[in-house]
């Protein structure tokens, strides 16, 4: 069994064929090494037999003992053949060792090294813009609450009124009552007073009523708008709380913007290198799928990059299996984080 490893190892290709035609499994491995023929073969640069690996169905990523796949090893020897190849057959590219590394953080790959999201900048400006929009939206909150405020002294100053209007009323009343007990003596002119003044104690009497269910209303009222004026300072307390985490989102994206370069800059570069385009889409590709704060997304899906990749993929795509697929891969993840963001802003 040892054999087919020394085979792979030494980059043997009729060996291998041998051993792989005689029916023993690619994925084999030794229990000291948990090493497969592909590692072996990656790890010693033997890009052949790497490829005849592939196409006997070698699972691509298989650890050794040390949590490194075939793609680890191509990629700290900067092996871009054997690279390529494994790129093209769908090799993971986040999975990582059991030092944490990812296998392009082995590489001295330039375009790896510069790993920088330029959808930060992009991420910034919507910030700017949020920020803006809180900032007219807390202006408007004042602004209703100045309106409410007057509104409610309005109220007050009405209530004060219909108070004085209530005073005077029973002024009135306690006048004729007055009224009413120096003319009890006479009795033909009580009579005719006592009507007159019965009249306008009922009448005076409706007025006190109204005037109560009035002020009773303004009661209301105004404890209505005590609470909306609650509510009101609430919200703005809340939008002054989103308003210093989205600076201080600012800030934070500020600080990454210093050590960040463009994500699709081999492309721009190099437009018309096959590999570069593959390597790259994969690449990012991998990376959206090992960050889960759609940051990534939300770069793509607002910058110039959808061109970029759908250039990548008409020029190449035919030819190239692998690049298709990850650049098919990367529009509709974009395509759909665009309507997840549109469903988000149209319930705000």
């Amino acid at each position: 069994m040892a054999d087919i490893y020394r085979a792979a190892e030494a980059g043997n290709l009729k060996a291998l064929y041998k051993w792989l035609k005689g029916g023993t499994s690619p994925d084999s491995f030794l229990k000291a090494t948990k090493a497969t023929p592909l590692i072996w073969a990656a790890r010693k640069s033997h890009p052949r037999a790497v490829k005849l690996l592939i196409r006997f169905k070698a699972t691509l990523d298989m650890q050794d003992v040390k949590g490194n796949t075939a793609l680890h090893y191509a990629c700290q020897n900067n092996d871009r053949k054997t690279t390529l190849l494994l790129v093209e057959a769908g090799a993971n590219m986040s999975k990582v060792n059991v030092r944490g590394e990812a296998p392009f953080q082995l590489s001295s790959f330039e375009f790896f090294k510069k790993q920088v999201i330029e959808f930060f900048n992009m991420r910034i400006e919507d910030n700017l813009i949020r920020r803006k929009y809180l900032e007219s939206k807390i202006a408007s909150v004042n602004l209703s609450t100045l309106n409410m405020k007057e509104i409610c002294n309005d109220n007050l100053q009405k209530l004060r009124e219909w108070k004085w209007e209530i005073k005077k009323s029973a002024d009135e009343i306690n006048k004729f009552k007055l009224e009413c007990d120096a003319t009890k003596q006479q009795l033909e002119v009580i009579e005719n007073l006592r009507k007159t003044y019965l009249q306008r104690m009922i009448k005076a009497r409706e007025e006190e009523t109204l005037a109560r269910e009035k002020e009773a209303k303004f009661r209301a009222l105004e404890a209505v708008q005590l609470e909306e004026i609650r509510k009101t300072d609430e919200e703005l307390q809340q939008i002054k709380l989103e308003t210093a985490q989205i600076n201080s989102e600012v800030e934070y994206l500020n600080e990454l913007m210093e050590s960040r370069t463009s994500i699709l800059a081999p492309i721009e570069m190099f437009p018309e290198d096959e590999r570069v385009a593959l390597v790259c889409l994969t690449g990012i590709l991998s990376l959206i799928d090992a960050d889960t704060s759609e940051e990534m997304e939300f770069s793509l899906a607002n910058s110039d990059a959808r061109d970029y990749i759908k250039g990548a993929v008409n020029k190449f795509g035919e030819n190239n299996v692998g690049l298709d697929r990850a650049g098919n891969t990367l529009l509709n993840r974009v395509n759909e984080y665009e309507k997840e963001f549109s469903k988000f802003k149209n319930a705000q």
